[in-house]
C-alpha cells in the first residue's frame, strides 16, 4: 500500500488516497476483507469521482488475457486490461471488441462498470449486451462467477453499477470477427441541429457528430457528421491489402504536464472551431480510415486532458429521449449560448434502446446524447446546475461515469429507481449522491 495523490481524467477532484496493490485474486480478497470504504480503480479514465475514495484498490495489474475461443467467438480476460491491449491481441487474429467507446485506454472493468457504449449503439447496444459472465469479488471477500443464469442479480447489477457491487476481476465476452481493420468514412457538413440529427438517424453503422459549439441562432448545432461502415478484404484498395488487419495509429503529440495556465481559451476555441468546420470544402467527403483514427481520435494526443490546466475540466454528458431530443437540445444549446460559456468540445450521438435489465445506474437509453467539455470554474459549474434542470425537464439524465458535480436532488430525479444491491462498495460519488 502507498499513499498517493489521485485524480481521474478530468483532473478534478484531486484527493490523497491509500492505494492498495492487487497482484492477484488472493491479495484482492485480503484487501477487501480488512478495508472499509473501498472502491476499485482501473486506468483512471472516468472523468469524475466514481472510482475515487480515500481507500482505493488498484486493479490495473490484473491484465492477463486468458483465452480466445475462435469458434464460439468468446474472449476471457482480466479486468485490468485496457481495451487497446485487448485490441492488440484480437485484431491480428481477425476479431474485434463488439463495442468501442471513445478511448482505447479504458480498462475492461471500468467499461463494464460504466456499461460503455459506442458509435453504433442502435445496432450493437452497450457492452453489457455482449457479456457472458463476470468474475466478481464481493464485499464479504467471496468471489462469484455470475451470469444471466447464475447469481443473475449480481451480474445485472454490476453492468453499469459503477463498481458499487464489488471488484470486477475478469469477464467473458463475445467478440466479433472482422476481415479488415479499416472503415469507409463519409463526412457530412451540416447546417443546423435538425440536419445534424437527421444525418445521425440515417446512418446504417457507426455515426458521430462534432458540433461547432461557439455558434448560435440559425446555425446552432451545425457540425461535421462522420458515418462509417466496415470494409471487407475485397473492398480494400490495393495499397491496404498487404496488411488488412493493421490498426495502430501513431501518436503525434504529447502533453508532458498539467499547464498552470490552460492552453485552451475562448479566443483559440473560436478560431479552431471555424477552421475545423470549414476545412471540409464540400458538404460530403468519403475516405478510408483505420479503426484507431475513427474510434479514438483524441488518443493521438497523449494526456490531452492536461491542456485544460491545473484546475482540470468537466465533461457534461446527458441523454434525452427521442420524443424530446430536438426541442430539449435546442433549449440546452440556447441556454449555453445565452450564458456565453462555450464548450471546448461538443459531440453528439444517437443511442438505441437498452436490451438488458442492467443496473439502475446504467446510462445508455434510446435518444440523443450530447457530451460537452468545459474548463472547471465557478461560472461553468453554475451553468451546469441550470442545464441539469433542463435535462430533467425533458426527461433525460447525465452520464455518471463522466460526472464530478451533480447534486443529490438532481440525481434522484434523473435516476428515480433505487440501486437495490445490498453489498455496496463506496466511492466519493456514491457518497455525494446518497447511493451508499
Amino acid at each position: 500500500m502507498e499513499t498517493l495523490e489521485l485524480s481521474n481524467w478530468g483532473g478534478y477532484p484531486r484527493i490523497t488516497a491509500r492505494v492498495h496493490s492487487c497482484e492477484g485474486e488472493a491479495m484482492a480478497q485480503a484487501v477487501v476483507r480488512r478495508t472499509e470504504r473501498l472502491i476499485a480503480r482501473g486506468n483512471g479514465c472516468c472523468y469524475g469521482d466514481s472510482s475515487l475514495q480515500t481507500q482505493v484498490l488498484a486493479t490495473r495489474s490484473l491484465q492477463r488475457i486468458h483465452h480466445l475461443d475462435t469458434e464460439r467467438e468468446l474472449l476471457r480476460a482480466e479486468a485490468g486490461c485496457t481495451l487497446g491491449e485487448l485490441l492488440d491481441f484480437l485484431i491480428p487474429r481477425g476479431f474485434c471488441l463488439p463495442v468501442l467507446p471513445g478511448s482505447q485506454y479504458i480498462s475492461l472493468g471500468g467499461a463494464i462498470a460504466a456499461n460503455a457504449h459506442g458509435k453504433d449503439h442502435r445496432r450493437r447496444a452497450a457492452l453489457g449486451a455482449w457479456l457472458r459472465s463476470i468474475r466478481l469479488l464481493k464485499a464479504d471477500g467471496s468471489i462469484v462467477d455470475c451470469s444471466s443464469e447464475r447469481a443473475a442479480e449480481d451480474f445485472y447489477a454490476t453492468i453499469g453499477g459503477l463498481g458499487l457491487t464489488g471488484v470486477i476481476l475478469a469477464a467473458n465476452l463475445r467478440v466479433r470477427p472482422i476481415e479488415t481493420s479499416y472503415l469507409e468514412v463519409e463526412s457530412l457538413r451540416s447546417g443546423n441541429l435538425a440536419e445534424t440529427m437527421r444525418y445521425l438517424a440515417e446512418a446504417e453503422h457507426y455515426a458521430v457528430a462534432w458540433l461547432e459549439g461557439t455558434v448560435g441562432g440559425r446555425r446552432r448545432g451545425r457540425g461535421l457528421v462522420g458515418r462509417a461502415r466496415p470494409l471487407s478484404r475485397a473492398e480494400l484498395p490495393p495499397a491496404y491489402r498487404a496488411q488488412p488487419l493493421a490498426w495502430k495509429k501513431r501518436r503525434h503529440w504529447f502533453v508532458p504536464t498539467w499547464f498552470p495556465t490552460p492552453l485552451l481559451n475562448a479566443t483559440t476555441l473560436r478560431g479552431f472551431n471555424r477552421v475545423y468546420y470549414h476545412r471540409q470544402s464540400r458538404r460530403r467527403q468519403v475516405r478510408i480510415e483505420p479503426y484507431a483514427s475513427f474510434f479514438f481520435p483524441l488518443d493521438t494526443i497523449t494526456h490531452w486532458n492536461r491542456l485544460y490546466g491545473t484546475k482540470g475540466f468537466v465533461q457534461y454528458q446527458f441523454v434525452l429521449p427521442l420524443a424530446t431530443s430536438e426541442v430539449g437540445l435546442e433549449a440546452i444549446l440556447g441556454a449555453i449560448e445565452a450564458a456565453r460559456i462555450w464548450p471546448y468540445l461538443s459531440v453528439l450521438k444517437l443511442l438505441g434502446p437498452e436490451k438488458l435489465p442492467v443496473a439502475s445506474l446504467s446510462f445508455p437509453r434510446e435518444g440523443y446524447t450530447l457530451a460537452l467539455d468545459f474548463p472547471r470554474r465557478p461560472a461553468v459549474l453554475a451553468l451546469l446546475d441550470r442545464l441539469d434542470a433542463l435535462v430533467i425537464q425533458y426527461g433525460g439524465r447525465v452520464y455518471l461515469a463522466k460526472d464530478a458535480r451533480l447534486s443529490k436532488p438532481h440525481f434522484q430525479q434523473m435516476y428515480p429507481t433505487a440501486f437495490p444491491h445490498p453489498d455496496r462498495f463506496h466511492s466519493l460519488q456514491s457518497q455525494r449522491l446518497g447511493i451508499s
